[in-house]
């Protein structure tokens, strides 16, 4: 009696039969009444009727036909299932559609659930679901949306990226910072290995490196230290600056000692030149030099060495006159017995520094104005007299 079939299949009725007293079968003659729209969702009424041959009508008869909408409509999701993008980015759902066998494109009236945060790193999931106007849900579709930090951070050096410092002294480290695009400020996480030993020459590297809480590690930043030794040793003359000995006689060097501050002692590296000829009357230099193992030379000291003879004017002259004082800084003093009828004094290599006639029997010479060394003082073109100036 009651018959239910899905909107837009076809429909055939099954019909029915009648029999009468004096007709017999008049199935034929049955009047059916079918207004049944398979393409509209509704309730439809079939009447059958039917009269005898004399006139009898019979008890009409009917059926229900309900066309009805149970398809569930079907959402098709546009783009990728699994979306994944970059913190702090912009994200544009790329939506669905949705289409029903009875209402058509119902896409307009899609319900979506989108809650992506593109400011917070996590997964987020949008649903899209609908139904049609008979009340049928369509199967929920999913689109997965990964919210990641994939940007490295950013190390800055502090201060230069390559340091020079005394070996010996303190070295401060200017540091470093860093900057993420998620995190923010992270330079309190950096990992600083510094390495160096101020009081050992070299150059050292100093690292700098972070991750931020997605396991970003930034680039590597460096800075070179390079610890060096630029102080030149020190020489220490052993004894006498100036020495006078006796030609022919033996002369021993005092030496001298040298000190550096990161070798140490290095007097046994000290190189010594000693042109001493103690059987040659004249003036000697002696000189002392050394580097230590950063190549830094010292000072050049040297010591000076007179070579006399016996006939010095100390010994043979003095009765005759006296110059005084013998060695000086400043002036000597000349005393004789005699008229100075004429001075001269020469340097050591002959050149003639003073020429005079005093025709006095004292007489001074300035000695400031004059180099150390000997000089050779001739008076009257008589005698001569080697003097010693400090």
């Amino acid at each position: 009696a009651t018959v239910t079939i899905e909107v837009g299949t076809t429909y055939s009725d099954a019909g029915a039969t009648a029999t009468d007293n004096y007709d017999g079968d008049i199935t034929e003659d049955i009047v059916t009444v079918n207004n049944v729209d398979t393409d509209v969702v509704g309730q439809y009424t079939i009447t059958y009727n039917v009269s005898d041959s004399s006139s009898n009508a019979a008890t009409e008869v009917t059926r229900t036909v309900n066309v009805v909408d149970t398809t569930v409509p079907v959402i098709t999701r546009l783009g990728e299932a699994t979306v994944t993008i970059e913190v702090g980015t912009t994200y544009s759902d790329a939506g669905a559609t949705a289409l029903d066998n009875y209402d058509g494109d119902i896409t307009e009236d899609i319900v979506t659930v989108n809650n992506v945060d593109t400011d917070v790193v996590g997964q987020y999931t949008i649903t899209y679901n609908v139904s049609d106007s008979s009340s049928n849900a369509a199967t929920e579709v999913t689109r997965t949306v990964n919210v990641v930090d994939t940007t490295v951070p950013v190390i800055t050096r502090l201060g230069e990226a390559t340091v020079t410092i005394e070996v010996g002294t303190t070295y401060s480290d200017a540091g470093a910072t860093a900057l993420d695009n998620y995190d923010g400020d992270i330079t309190e996480d950096i990992v600083t290995v510094n390495n160096v030993d101020t009081d050992v020459v070299g150059a050292y590297t100093v690292t700098y490196n972070v991750s931020d809480t997605n396991s970003n590690a930034a680039v590597e930043v460096t800075r070179t230290v390079n610890v060096v030794d630029t102080t030149v040793p020190i020489i220490t003359l052993t004894g006498d600056a100036s020495v006078t000995i006796e030609v022919g006689s033996t002369y021993t060097d005092a030496g001298a000692t040298a000190t550096d501050n990161y070798d140490g002692d290095i007097t046994e590296d000290i190189v010594t030149v000693n042109n001493v000829d103690t059987d040659v009357v004249g003036q000697y230099t002696i000189t002392y030099n050394v580097s230590d193992s950063s190549s830094n030379a010292a000072t050049e000291v040297t010591r000076t060495v007179n070579i006399e003879s016996n006939l010095s004017v100390d010994e043979n002259i003095k009765s005759i006159f006296r110059v005084y004082p013998n060695p000086t800084k400043n002036s000597w003093k000349i005393s004789t017995s005699i008229i100075i009828e004429s001075i001269e004094l020469y340097d050591i290599v002959g050149r003639k520094v003073l020429s005079d006639n005093p025709k006095t029997k004292d007489y001074e010479i300035n000695g400031t104005l004059l180099s150390e060394g000997v000089y050779i003082l001739l008076l009257n073109g008589k005698e001569v007299s080697r003097l010693i100036k400090n």
